[in-house]
């Protein structure tokens, strides 16, 4: 069993490693209870959080537009990420521990996802289950 989001972006929340409330990082504001609405618009917050997940891994800043272009269809395309993650891990300077490593790459998909729907249409709302 998963909890998912679903609205301009859709996708699954890393089990029992990331929390409902991870699109907060990225700029996204909780809009109403129980199955929370968040809505994002501001990109250069979302570009930070994105810094932060790549910081955590230990990926160098100098890697952000590598690792920004080449998930540009990354909206609505989970396994896309999955697949292609192995050359993302050679960018990490330092060995990060399973379990944050596991956090960290679940929040950058969710970040990346609302960055690029912002990108597309200016911001980006979402229903994320609690």
């Amino acid at each position: 069993m998963g909890r998912f989001y679903t609205g301009d972006i859709e996708g699954r929340f890393g089990f029992a490693v990331q929390s409902s409330t991870d699109g907060e990082r990225f700029g996204a504001k909780p809009v109403e209870p129980n199955i929370i609405t968040y809505y994002a618009e501001d990109i250069k917050e979302c570009e930070e959080g994105i810094k932060e997940c790549l910081k955590c891994l230990s990926i160098p800043n100098k890697y952000f537009n590598k690792v920004v272009n080449h998930f540009k269809d990354i909206n609505n395309k989970y396994e896309l990420f999955w697949d292609e993650i192995d050359w993302l891990k050679e960018l990490m300077t330092e060995k990060v521990p399973e379990k944050i490593e596991e956090y960290n790459l679940h929040s950058l998909e969710l970040g990346l996802k609302i960055y690029h729907c912002i990108k597309k249409q200016g911001d980006c709302q979402y229903d994320a289950e609690c």
